[in-house]
């Protein structure tokens, strides 16, 4: 049986992605008007039609580094969440909730649990909350 080239690397880019958890290659973050559970249920593509504004890479990235991928089996319980989005080094879209109150978020594409270091997760909280409220302002 062949495997398709573009599969081969679209599997193999998202495996290392997790694996590596490296943030460099990635850009336009975006953040979501959108909270709770409707942001687990929303359909990636249809982040096109919902209000966002742009996160600030340069401090995203800052605490997106000092995060670590958990083991696979581990999993947590959610209060509240953020909704947000990026692009790989390859272009691929990760859709990723990010928890409101536990410093750890979810890369739904390759399905990777992070949590920030625990010396960053108060900065890290009101980062994202302050962007949030560009969200709500006119």
């Amino acid at each position: 049986m062949k495997i398709p080239v573009t599969v081969l690397l679209i599997l193999c880019s998202a495996r290392s992605f997790a694996q590596q958890g490296t943030w460099e290659g990635t850009k336009d973050w975006k953040l979501y008007k959108i909270q709770g559970n409707k942001a687990f249920r929303l359909k990636q593509d249809s982040l096109l039609y919902i209000e966002s504004v742009p996160l600030n890479e340069d401090s995203l990235k800052t605490f997106l580094n000092s995060s670590g991928a958990w083991p696979k089996e581990k999993y947590s319980l959610w209060m509240g969440s953020y909704l947000a989005s990026f692009a790989d080094s390859a272009g691929l879209l990760h859709k990723v909730d990010i928890s409101m109150y536990g410093g750890f978020f979810f890369d739904e594409r390759t399905k990777t649990y992070f949590q920030v270091a625990a010396d960053m997760k108060n900065d890290w909280l009101q980062f994202m909350s302050r962007s949030y409220e560009k969200l709500a302002s006119p």
